[in-house]
Parts: structure tokens; C-alpha cells; sequence
């Protein structure tokens, strides 16, 4: 015997609860664009969600850690997701809070040649402007309000604020944070995780025969290309395969892109492919510093190092980061990190030992 139930909204709150209930833990995602529409594509069973803002995704990136920068030692800046942004002291110890209970997911630390500016926030649909004054400015963006993302951001003068977004290519804004304008076309990416203003005259003299532009490079679901922000052109670098997740530069002549399908390493004039050779196949590797003779990478699976200039390019485990590591970056002789976990620490590579942490 069947028992009916009239209260129809009952049976859909037991109906949600049990689905939600066996859902996995979403670690990793691949993306898809088609017609104007987003597919996100989850864990290795395949389940698809329909677009970020879906419950599912947003809590598996709670309290992850998504950019840091510092202009001094004693000022870090922390992006978190859903925590808005900290400024850390150098014993991490927390001084301030902006973007309060916004997600933020990238940072620009403004040259010290800026007057007003201090550093700007690239968050979910709104971008934040901050000043030398410490005052606080939110824009934010209509069209991306239903679940759009910036995913990258940074400054480059007389253009203005440029953010990288998901879907809709590059937004631009004056020093104000009023809109300038949304480059699309002639982009190939247009799900931008990376935007580096100012590459390397070395770098650009491979792809360029004439790099006297204003060029930047932009990273994401078609691998990387070169932007001419003059004259509205690009120029796709066909090296790279996967999803870009950051681009790095190093004082050694070298860039580092990180991808879903190993990093892509500028050494030399040329491009090297560390993926499966080094263990790397399979490993959705988000961000990477250069440290000697070393690549220190921030993985899905953890912290890795490999030597990129030996024989031995077999990826090493660093045991004080197990977690989801999602961002890396030099720290005067040492690396901070930051996790999935909300984990934000200064690791000594020499040393081979974490000197501080603080958690979310």
C-alpha cells in the first residue's frame, strides 16, 4: 500500500535533500562553450551542471584561496572564495577585510607609480576598485550578473581596467570602474582564466615580427593568443592544447602555462610539454613559480616540484600540501601558497619546511 501525500512541496524538499545527499565531492571540471551556453563537467562520472551558480559547484570552492598578491612583505593580499579579501600582514596575521562576503577571485597589485590606485578585486559579476585613500568601490556588471565570473584582472594605461571573464571575453573600465566597452571579437578565447599585460620583448619576437603594439596575453579555454589592444588583433600561440589556467613569468627567460593537460614551459626558444613523462597526466594543475632549477606547482592533487633542466623530470610530492593547492607564488627566497582548504602559508623551499600558515 502506497501512502499519497498532499503537500506536493514536501515530497520535492525529501526528493532534493536525497540528491544532494549523493552527490560527490567535486574536485575537478572541464568547460565547454557552445552557442552562447556553458557546460561544466564534473568528477569522473560526467555529471554536468548547467552553470556556476549551481549549489553544488559554488560549495566545492568554498573558502578556496583564489589569488594572493603582496606589494611589501607586510602587505598580503588574499582573495577567497565567498570571504572576500584579507590584508595580511608578514605574519599573517589579519589587518583588514574588503569585498566583504563577495567571491573573489582575482587580484592586481597597481604599480607604485599609480597615485590613486592601490589594488583591484575581479569577483562574481562585479569587479572592486581600491585606493592609496583605502576607499572602496564595487562595479558591478549587468551582463554578467547570472553567475558570470572574472576570472582574471589588471590595469594598463591609457586602456584602463581590464577583466577577463567567463564567456564573454574582456571587459573594460575606466580608472572610475565605468564600462568601456566588452571585447569579443577577434578573440579565440573567450573564457579568460589569465590576462598578462606587458609580455617580454623576447617572448613576443618568436610569434611578432614588429612588437611595437600594445599586446597582452590571454589564457583559457582556447590555450593562449596574443592580443594587439591597439589595433584589435590576435595572434594564437598553436603550442598550447588544454585549458589554460595561469601564465608565469620568470627573470630566467622562461614562461610557464599551466593547463588541464600538464604545464607548457618557454625555455630557450622553445616549448616543452611536461605531462606524462613527468606523472603529470591527468592533473588539473591551476598555478606555478620557478625557483632555481625547480617548478613548484599547485595541483589538484597537491604540491609538486619538478626539475625542469635535469633528466629526472619525474614530479616530486611536497607531504606538507596534500590538499588541493590552488595558487603559488615567489615570496622574496620562499613560495606562499594557497589551498582549496582555505590554507594560506610560506613554505622555504630550501628548508623544505612551512615557516607560517593561517586558515580561513
Amino acid at each position: 500500500m502506497f501512502y499519497r501525500c498532499k503537500n506536493k512541496k514536501y515530497i520535492l524538499f525529501i526528493f532534493i535533500l536525497i540528491f544532494n545527499l549523493s552527490i560527490e565531492h567535486v574536485f575537478s571540471y572541464d568547460i565547454e562553450k557552445k552557442n552562447n551556453d556553458v557546460k561544466i563537467t564534473i568528477n569522473s562520472k560526467g555529471k554536468i551542471l548547467n552553470s556556476i551558480t549551481d549549489s553544488r559547484y559554488r560549495k566545492s570552492l568554498f573558502k578556496t584561496i583564489r589569488d594572493i598578491e603582496f606589494k611589501t612583505p607586510e602587505q598580503i593580499i588574499v582573495a577567497t572564495w565567498g570571504n572576500g579579501v584579507y590584508i595580511l600582514d608578514a605574519d599573517l596575521n589579519i589587518k583588514k577585510r574588503y569585498f566583504t562576503y563577495e567571491t573573489a577571485n582575482a587580484l592586481y597589485m597597481m604599480p607604485e607609480k599609480n597615485e590613486e590606485l592601490n589594488f583591484l578585486v575581479g569577483g562574481k559579476g562585479a569587479i572592486g576598485i581600491y585606493s592609496k585613500k583605502n576607499t572602496e568601490k564595487i562595479v558591478r556588471t549587468r551582463s554578467l550578473r547570472q553567475g558570470g565570473i572574472y576570472h582574471d584582472i589588471c590595469y594598463k594605461k591609457p586602456y584602463g581596467i581590464l577583466a577577463g571573464s567567463t564567456g564573454k571575453g574582456i571587459y573594460i573600465f575606466s580608472d572610475s570602474g565605468k564600462y568601456k566597452n566588452n571585447i569579443e571579437n577577434p578573440l579565440e578565447t573567450l573564457w579568460i582564466n589569465s590576462l598578462k599585460i606587458d609580455p617580454p620583448e623576447w617572448f613576443l619576437k618568436k610569434y611578432l615580427k614588429n612588437p611595437d603594439s600594445d599586446y597582452i596575453l590571454v589564457g583559457g579555454n582556447k590555450g593562449i593568443e596574443i592580443y594587439d589592444l591597439k589595433n584589435n588583433a590576435t595572434f594564437p600561440i598553436k603550442n598550447i592544447n588544454g585549458f589554460v589556467n595561469s601564465i608565469r613569468f620568470s627573470s630566467h627567460k622562461a614562461v610557464v602555462t599551466t593547463t588541464n593537460k600538464g604545464i607548457f614551459l618557454y625555455y630557450y626558444s622553445r616549448w616543452i610539454h611536461f605531462s606524462k613523462n613527468s606523472g603529470l597526466n591527468g592533473i588539473n594543475i591551476f598555478d606555478a613559480a620557478i625557483c632555481g632549477d625547480r617548478i613548484y606547482l599547485a595541483t589538484e592533487k597537491g604540491l609538486f616540484y619538478i626539475n625542469y633542466i635535469q633528466d629526472d623530470c619525474s614530479k616530486k610530492v611536497i607531504p606538507e600540501f596534500t590538499e588541493e593547492t590552488r595558487i603559488i607564488y615567489p615570496y622574496g627566497n620562499d613560495l606562499i601558497i594557497g589551498t582549496k582548504n582555505g590554507r594560506v602559508a610560506i613554505f622555504s623551499p630550501k628548508d623544505g619546511k612551512i615557516i607560517k600558515e593561517i586558515n580561513f
